[in-house]
């Protein structure tokens, strides 16, 4: 009951909390529960609860749906499935970044949702009552060799080396872009001409109190002298 439990709970906090969140006014309670919603879009902020039902559904009922048959299975692999391609349509999260290391995740919970499935399968073709009742050409066709395996698994790890260079080249692309807007910044409200500002530093406005002082100090000298 406690995973039922924290969904609920969750799902009437956020609804609490919805006016505020759509409208990007913030309350004492909408602060208070933002841990639910920080990383997502605004229009997307109870992304939570899927994250929440999914492991719901592939980690507390899974147990009870028909364990150790390919039924199981095959419910998993259809809700990981179903669950990459609405994560796939939504991009729910704020950064990119997190988008691309989420989908990765999805894919490889997929993949083996995928390899159980198949290795269920020749497991239960290799049983010896099955295999004497199939011809030579069946066993050839039913077998699984090595190399899948290493396809599975070269599949796996490439879309998560893939997914981490992309990761990678958006971090890189932030933090250029936001070393340009700092420091340099573009102003294309003149007839689409870019005008370089003044590179943003303490320094002058220290500079030029010190010169005040200076100019103030020189003209109480110079009335002193006279």
């Amino acid at each position: 009951m406690y995973p039922i439990g924290v969904l609920i709970a969750s799902a009437a906090m956020l609804w609490m909390a919805s006016d505020s969140i759509a409208v990007g006014k913030r309350t004492h309670f909408s602060n208070a529960i933002s841990f639910l919603y920080v990383e997502y879009d605004d229009e997307m902020y109870w992304w939570e609860l899927m994250e929440m039902l999914r492991k719901f559904i592939l980690v507390g009922l899974m147990v009870l749906i028909a364990p150790g048959t390919l039924m199981q299975i095959s419910i998993g692999t259809i809700t990981c499935a179903a669950y990459l391609m609405v994560q796939t349509q939504a991009s729910p999260y704020k950064n990119k970044s997190d988008d691309f290391i989420a989908k990765s995740s999805s894919f490889c919970l997929l993949m083996v949702y995928f390899c159980c499935f198949v290795y269920k399968i020749e497991a239960l073709t290799e049983l010896d009552e099955i295999q004497r009742s199939m011809s030579a050409e069946q066993r050839t066709r039913y077998s699984i060799s090595v190399t899948f395996s290493f396809i599975l698994f070269f599949s796996v790890l490439g879309s998560i080396l893939f997914a981490g260079a992309i990761v990678v080249r958006q971090i890189f692309v932030e933090v250029n872009n936001n070393y340009d807007l700092a420091w340099m910044g573009f102003d294309t409200n003149y007839e689409g001409r870019s005008s370089r500002p003044s590179r943003p530093s303490g320094r002058s406005s220290r500079t030029s109190e010190q010169d005040e002082k200076v100019q103030q100090i020189s003209s109480i000298e110079q009335a002193v002298v006279v």
